[in-house]
């Protein structure tokens, strides 16, 4: 992997971190975890993972880079048992930072904590939605002064939590890392006059809102923009929006991809990246979509706002769908247009490589084993 991005201080004493998550199944936090593994191997943390669930499928993975996995099975979110074997597994092997992602890991942590430890806690938040119910958000509270540092992986992200009753002070953004392309050319453009080759890539679930995405494939049938769009993933809402699909009669021009453990090759054979979700943490496809090249139609929300930035690099649109079909026509019609955004979007994704994510993680870290306050969020 080469370097992109700003690296860490040299000459730091190693630090054996222990990230805390609830399994490594194949999914968007397992997959950014395993992309930090060498840049913070390179950076002088000695990485281990416990899952409270299950080890789960990329388990493997990770040990075959390095990465010892610990199992320590939770039955409920706050399993005494679990708790205490979590509090055994950090205080036996003397690791300098626990770190935990998403509420179910930062509960189970937070309440090992209260065993007492040597190790500092970072807790890491991922969703506009950071709580689901009053329960939760009382331990939340009731916790609040556990962890010295709270990651959030954008600034939505983080007035979520703060708002949550979390000590602002204590939260620190760092945007999820995203591997850019050893400069690999763009890939090529279709000719002009032909479909424009659009796709949407996730979990079918209501906040992603494919719905909508079906709906605008049906407005560019309607107004005579060629348009073939690919929907790539798999979850709850599959079968309904295939349903849809075939009501529409658009069997022709939208296509059903199953889940792609490596999204990169779909990437590079479509022109544009649609996505219509209601809310997002931080848009990890979208990222992966400009490192690769290619620019983005996107709803106009705030994390969709922090991931383009004044790049150039998308468009965002509201719900509207009659604007949705005039932007995919003027796409449709100007490929250069569709180079011009690609270009910016790889510059774009410079500033979030994952280097440079990684090195403010281990700063972090440093942080907090100091006793340090500086403010990088």
């Amino acid at each position: 992997m080469r370097n992109h991005g700003q690296q860490p201080r040299p000459n730091l004493p190693k630090l054996k971190v222990l990230r805390v998550i609830y399994d490594l199944q194949v999914g968007g936090v397992q997959r950014m975890l395993f992309r930090s593994i060498e840049p913070l191997r390179a950076a002088g943390v000695v990485l281990e993972v416990v899952c409270l669930k299950e080890r789960g499928e990329m388990a493997p993975r990770f040990e075959e880079a390095g990465v010892p996995v610990h199992l320590v099975r939770f039955g409920s979110r706050l399993d005494p048992i679990g708790i205490w074997k979590l509090n055994r597994l950090i205080r036996r092997n003397g690791y300098h930072v626990a770190h935990s992602q998403m509420y179910a890991a930062n509960a189970a942590l937070n309440a090992a904590a209260l065993l007492g430890f040597d190790a500092k806690v970072v807790n890491s938040y991922h969703s506009q939605t950071p709580f689901s119910g009053s329960s939760q958000l009382r331990f939340a509270r009731w916790t609040a002064k556990t962890p010295a540092r709270v990651v959030a992986v954008s600034h939505v992200v983080k007035d979520a939590v703060a708002e949550a009753g979390i000590d602002r002070d204590a939260i620190r953004v760092i945007h999820n890392g995203v591997e850019l392309p050893e400069d690999e050319p763009p890939p090529p453009l279709s000719p002009l006059g032909s479909p424009l080759r659009a796709f949407w890539a996730g979990r079918f679930v209501k906040q992603k809102r494919v719905d909508l995405l079906v709906d605008i494939a049906a407005g560019c049938r309607r107004v005579g923009v060629p348009l073939l769009m690919s929907l790539i993933g798999e979850g709850p809402q599959l079968e309904k929006i295939k349903r849809r699909v075939e009501e529409l009669n658009l069997v022709e021009t939208v296509r059903f991809v199953p889940f792609q453990d490596d999204i990169v090759p779909h990437i590079r054979e479509h022109e544009v990246y649609l996505s219509a979700s209601d809310r997002e943490g931080f848009p990890n496809t979208l990222l992966e979509v400009f490192a690769q090249g290619r620019g983005a139609l996107v709803t106009k929300i705030a994390p969709n706002a922090e991931a383009i930035g004044e790049s150039g690099a998308g468009k965002l649109i509201s719900d509207d769908l009659e604007e949705w079909v005039n932007w995919l026509r003027v796409l449709q019609g100007d490929r250069q247009w569709i180079a011009t955004m690609g270009e910016a979007a790889r510059r774009r994704a410079q500033e979030f490589s994952v280097e440079q994510s990684c090195a403010a993680m281990v700063r972090l870290y440093h942080e907090v084993c100091a006793g340090t306050n500086n403010d990088a969020g």
